[in-house]
């Protein structure tokens, strides 16, 4: 068996090296001369050969409340406690914040001083709180935002300062940046809005709440609901799913309530009426069994046992035909 040759120049026999002949006490002896510490990684010198080939290395955060798992993850903690950091850059630059959960590349990696938050995403949070972000680029830009939730891919994606927002749904609310207190829930929901002003919309439905920027204090109901005017407020929609409001107030007419299809009224006998008090003023309905006719009677208490169909309405006491 041929020799190894050490540099090119002395032979060295087979098993000749042992342990014992490794070990020394004089600097620059050791065969480890040199142990760079990397990302997590922390050693019991600066690295430099102290002669005895023996060098202590230890692995992740130095912390017994906080966790970090990954490549550069919660590297840059200083106070902040309580944290868990799992993925590489997960809560990189975290220094003071706390109680805060991250797991996935870059998830809350720009987060400084924010507490409370959880994210799968959320890579840009520097200090905003409470935040729980769900699914690739949901809560991305979030700066200072709080109470936020996002749940879907590119949810509140927008979002940098908007507050107690909540999307679930991919692309929901996706272009938000200031608004505060939406409520988006299905694919591409109210992903238009993103005026400073667009708050308090809440929309439930596939696609729906399309077309609203600065629109404010909007409920809509029902899928594929789009093409809204762009400062629409106050609105109340109610959809089928088709895409056609089948109810709304405000939408086709200002603080008017429009109606797809006829309204019919509760037809009743004069006996299975509810109590005139009880509906209280107001209240409409029709009856099939009034002794006197519309015209006969109009304007007066209807009395049943007749075979006249008239409308009668509540004046809070009595139920009057008219």
């Amino acid at each position: 068996m041929a020799r190894t040759l050490a540099n090119a120049v002395e032979e060295l026999a087979a098993g000749s090296i042992t342990r014992a002949l490794l070990n020394t006490v004089t600097a620059g002896s050791a065969v480890i001369t040199k142990l760079i510490a990397g990302a997590n990684i922390g050693l019991s010198s600066t690295g430099a050969d102290a002669g005895t080939g023996d060098v202590t290395v230890s692995a992740g955060v130095a912390s017994a409340t906080n966790t970090g798992l990954g490549s550069l993850a919660l590297v840059s903690y200083t106070t902040g406690t309580q944290n868990a950091a799992f993925g590489s850059l997960a809560l990189r630059l975290n220094t003071t914040g706390s109680v805060n959960s991250a797991g996935g590349y870059s998830a809350l990696s720009s987060n400084i001083g924010g507490i409370n938050n959880s994210a799968f995403a959320l890579n840009a949070n520097p200090s905003g709180n409470q935040n729980s972000a769900l699914g690739s680029n949901s809560l991305v830009a979030n700066t200072t935002g709080i109470n936020n939730t996002a749940s879907g891919i590119s949810a509140l994606s927008g979002n940098t300062t908007g507050n107690y927002n909540s999307a679930f749904g991919g692309f929901s609310l996706s272009a938000n940046i200031a608004g505060v207190s939406n409520s988006a829930v299905g694919y591409t929901t109210l992903g238009d809005i993103n005026g400073a002003s667009a708050s308090y919309n809440t929309a439930v439905g596939y696609n729906t709440g399309r077309g609203i920027t600065t629109g404010a204090s909007n409920t809509i109901l029902g899928a594929n609901i789009t093409g809204l005017a762009a400062g629409l407020t106050g609105a109340i929609i109610l959809a089928a799913g088709d895409g056609v409001s089948r109810i709304d107030y405000g939408m086709s007419t200002a603080a008017v309530w429009t109606l797809a299809a006829p309204l019919k009224k509760l037809v009743k006998t004069v006996a299975l009426l509810p109590g005139a008090s009880s509906v209280g003023a107001g209240a409409e309905a029709f009856v099939t069994d009034a002794t006197a006719t519309m015209a006969a009677g109009h304007g007066t208490a209807v009395a049943g046992g007749g075979s006249n169909k008239v409308p009668v309405y509540s004046d809070g006491s009595s139920w009057i035909i008219g």
